[in-house]
């Protein structure tokens, strides 16, 4: 079973991995209020340089990209995302990390940032 975190804002991405069990990969906005989860990202980066990171976006220009990139996202994706498109990029981020086959199932939680991941 993977646990991924997808957070409201940068701070609660912070606060999430500060706590046990830690992710197994994130999904974070990179427009977020507060702390933007591209310098969150960046901060979890320094601890943690191999944590399956996924940016989802409002529409970006190729700079802002590349500083999603900078920042160490595996993928950025455009908003609106289905939790189909979600859930094939989570797979490929963790297979990359897993030591063996997983599949992954999303499942969004109607009303709330938060989805369900089961890799198995």
């Amino acid at each position: 079973k993977a646990d991924v975190c997808v957070c409201e804002d940068g701070v609660s991405l912070l606060e999430r991995l500060g706590q046990p069990p830690r992710p197994d990969a994130v999904v974070v906005g990179a427009q977020l209020p507060g702390l933007s989860g591209l310098d969150a990202l960046t901060l979890v980066r320094r601890d943690d340089p191999f944590l399956p990171a996924i940016v989802l976006h409002e529409p970006m220009d190729v700079a802002g990209k590349a500083l999603a990139r900078k920042a160490g996202a595996l993928a950025t994706l455009p908003r609106p995302i289905t939790p189909r498109d979600i859930a094939g990029w989570l797979e490929l981020a963790l297979t990359c990390f897993a030591p063996g086959p997983i599949d992954v199932k999303v499942t969004p939680r109607l009303g709330t940032a938060r989805a369900k991941v089961q890799a198995r």
